[in-house]
């Protein structure tokens, strides 16, 4: 059932529409007798989890899609400024919410991209401006917007900069992709201009008022996906997923050399040495259990490409198993470097880049996935 609410002053008594599907793949309409407040109500063929998309008719009378309103005869004339569509999804499947707003109002991508920057759209009652969150089963989207003003996409050159790029960002979080050869936090030598630092600056002006709080980490010579916490509460949340190993981590990795196995998994135990190295141990007692789950994605000028996925997050974790096994990340200056040079990788950074990120929002429970495209310097290998 989807429920249409939202008045404006002055409109005449509105019902909810209740939305059935029917047999063929259709649906039946109906109004719910029961008043609440209301004004013009709009619905889209999205119901049923997004499933069904027929050609609803558009006017009044002829349809769902209609505006839906006891017939008294009197106001016809009416023209309201504001159309409210909601919905409560039912989809077994999760949906990203730009696509579940498209579905309502059948606007252009651009065009829903404005109206989530001008915070017309709410999710679960509160306003949302992120189109790549995504909505689950019993979530309600709401959309109220004037159907003669052109919601304009708001610029996005304050998000990016040299060190990272806001990916996502919320009351509770804020996702970037981070640059290589950016320190993510400050060592015992107290550095400046670390990730930390520079998303702290970047809160600052837009109004935030706590310092992020950093829940894990990525090297400096990594780039990729990482998230910061904007409260005590949300880091606990985030925390906690990081330590059960449920949040989703997806690493994209060139080796050196053409490894003969096209998937595998390696699994040791890490320990560390006086000079802060991780090798494999067999002595349990000195270390912590690691597990990295990987697939061959290609082989190109004595090199591969691999997807990496990590089932534990220890430090160097991709960066040791690999090199252990004859195949280091290339450009790595720590572990097998005599074999991690190539003669078309001559960055400083690591050809290793944290690809996707998947967690549950720590105040919500949302499900939420993000994918960072490879850097530039991957290409010639991919």
């Amino acid at each position: 059932m989807i429920r249409l609410p939202k008045r404006v002053a002055g409109g005449p008594e509105t019902w909810p529409v209740i939305i059935m599907p029917c047999g063929g793949g259709g649906f039946k309409a109906s109004l719910d007798r029961t008043p609440v407040e209301g004004g013009i109500c709009g619905v889209a063929p999205m119901v049923a989890g997004l499933r069904h998309r027929r050609a609803w008719p558009r006017r009044a009378g002829e349809g769902a899609r209609g505006w839906c309103r006891p017939s008294t005869g009197e106001n016809s004339g009416d023209q309201l400024a504001y159309i409210s569509k909601r919905l409560v999804l039912d989809s077994a499947l999760p949906q990203r919410l730009d696509h579940v707003v498209q579905e309502l109002t059948q606007l252009s991508r651009r065009e829903i991209k404005g109206l989530l920057d001008h915070e017309t759209v709410s999710l679960n009652g509160e306003a949302c401006t992120q189109g790549q969150v995504r909505v689950a089963p019993g979530d309600t989207v709401e959309v109220t917007y004037d159907p003669h003003t052109r919601y304009h996409e708001r610029p996005r050159s304050a998000e990016r900069g040299a060190n990272f790029r806001r990916v996502f960002e919320d009351e509770a979080l804020i996702v970037v992709d981070k640059a290589a050869m950016v320190l993510t936090q400050p060592t015992e030598r107290h550095e400046s201009n670390t990730l930390v630092d520079l998303v702290g600056r970047y809160l600052a002006r837009s109004g935030g008022r706590h310092r992020p709080l950093l829940v894990h980490r990525l090297d400096r010579e990594t780039s990729g996906l990482l998230v910061l916490a904007k409260s005590p509460r949300a880091a606990e949340g985030l925390e906690r997923q990081f330590r059960a190993h449920t949040a989703e981590r997806e690493y994209l990795a060139i080796l050196a050399g053409n490894m003969e196995r096209g998937e595998g998994t390696i699994e040791s135990m890490l320990a560390t040495n006086l000079a802060l190295t991780r090798f494999s141990t067999e002595d349990e007692s000195l270390g912590e259990r690691a597990v990295t789950h990987f697939k061959v994605r290609g082989r190109k000028h004595g090199a591969t490409t691999v997807r990496v996925r990590l089932e534990t997050g220890r430090r160097n974790q991709i960066r040791v198993h690999f090199a252990e096994a004859g195949h280091p990340v290339l450009g790595d200056r720590r572990y097998r470097p005599e074999i991690a040079r190539h003669s078309l990788w001559s960055h400083a950074r690591l050809a290793l880049h944290a690809a996707v990120l998947g967690l549950a929002h720590p105040l919500t429970g949302q499900p939420l996935r993000w994918e960072a495209a490879a850097p530039a310097a991957f290409r010639p290998f991919l």
